[in-house]
């Protein structure tokens, strides 16, 4: 199946899933397909006796600088397409010293990554000077199989203390969340990740849903009123903290709490 490559995205969102995958066939070996036809022009020029070796270093001057703009050409109209085809990604994950939720590393690139490498684009990831004392540059750099690139960093303090301040990793722990974390945000802000609270199109193996920070408030105060054992009420619910409560779970909860007040 061949595509013609849309202008907009609102023209690529209105194509079928195979003429999506189309598209996407041809972004990672168009341009592999048009090298191969530009060096076997240069290699015929180049050992041609009658061509003028100034005059071809400046055609291949201008070849390569037409080369350039083509390429982030292709890669702006590629990421435009990969962006609208990446979903919001599911916060799975609880962090139960701030009581937030949070997306992992790996159910983020499991959502993201088949979308992007499917347009042509890989990311690796590294660290570079420029960070002040006691901060590390993580570095992403953004490749698309046109030839244009671009990088992207951000700088992190080590990640070895709990919200407390005190320390509760080794070095080799915090240098790993460290990275982890700064990964996760630098493919995030390439592109344009947006991450949701809820779960969808039942993709259960993302977690159960659980409570907002609301609710959560609410159970605290309905145990601290009704004098509740709070380590009992987590058995029942079979959870750690609160919040990880299932969010099934709250409106029968509340209800006991109440019911133990009164």
């Amino acid at each position: 199946m061949t595509a013609k490559k849309p202008d907009s995205t609102t023209e690529y969102l209105a194509l079928t899933d195979g003429e999506k995958a189309a598209v996407a066939k041809q972004e990672t070996t168009a341009p592999a397909a048009q090298a191969d036809e530009n060096r076997a022009t240069f290699n015929a020029l180049a050992t041609n006796p009658a061509c003028d070796v100034d005059k071809l270093e400046r055609i291949m001057a201008m070849w390569e600088r037409d080369q350039d703009r083509r390429a982030k050409q292709e890669y702006f109209a590629a990421m435009n397409r990969a962006q609208a085809g990446i979903r919001p990604v599911v916060r799975d994950a609880q962090n139960p010293q701030t009581r937030s939720n949070y997306t992992r590393l790996e159910t983020m690139h499991k959502a993201i990554a088949p979308v992007y490498t499917a347009h042509g684009f890989s990311v690796s990831h590294d660290e570079a000077d420029g960070a002040q004392e006691k901060a590390t540059r993580y570095v992403a750099v953004c490749r698309h199989i046109g030839g244009h690139s671009e990088s992207f960093h951000i700088d992190l303090a080590l990640d070895d203390a709990g919200i407390q301040g005190s320390k509760n990793k080794t070095a080799v722990h915090a240098k790993a969340s460290s990275s982890s974390y700064a990964r996760r945000l630098l493919e995030a802000r390439i592109f344009n990740v947006v991450f949701g609270g809820d779960d969808d199109d039942g993709n259960a193996a993302s977690g159960p849903k659980i409570v907002t920070d609301e609710q959560e408030a609410t159970l605290r105060d309905l145990l601290d009123e009704s004098g509740s054992d709070l380590a009992g009420f987590l058995r029942w619910a079979g959870v750690a903290t609160l919040a990880a409560f299932p969010a099934d779970k709250y409106s029968e909860a509340a209800r006991i709490l109440k019911a133990r007040i009164k």
